[in-house]
């Protein structure tokens, strides 16, 4: 199970875990770091922190990281893969890769994800 956040979820509940007081007066954060600080390996209830970059303003998504899929469309119009070698062209021993085809991120069962927007 973990919970994928947008950044701006992520940025707010760093800000919060860092108190908002000063050094002495009150709360001085996460482990007394302050307010300047930088978390890796963050956590909520027990449960990990993940931000997902594409994941629009103020959304959160809890799932098993088993129930979410890469999804590729294979039976569109739009699917090809070359690969140039650029030693005719350029005179390198580089190679280029091209795919054109449809992605997106999938699901397994929806009733075991739970979405905040």
């Amino acid at each position: 199970m973990k919970l994928y956040v947008s950044k701006n979820v992520y940025k707010a509940y760093i800000e919060h875990l860092a108190g908002y007081a000063a050094a002495g007066v009150g709360a001085n954060g996460y482990e007394n770091r302050g307010s300047n600080q930088r978390l890796v390996d963050l956590f909520f209830n027990g449960i990990p922190v993940f931000v997902a970059e594409g994941l629009t303003d103020n959304k959160m998504v809890a799932a098993q990281t088993s129930n979410l899929f890469f999804g590729t469309s294979l039976l569109s119009a739009m699917q090809e893969v070359k690969l140039l070698d650029m030693a005719d062209i350029d005179g390198s021993n580089n190679f280029r890769f091209i795919a054109r085809f449809f992605q997106g991120a999938t699901y397994g069962v929806v009733e075991d994800i739970v979405l905040y927007a």
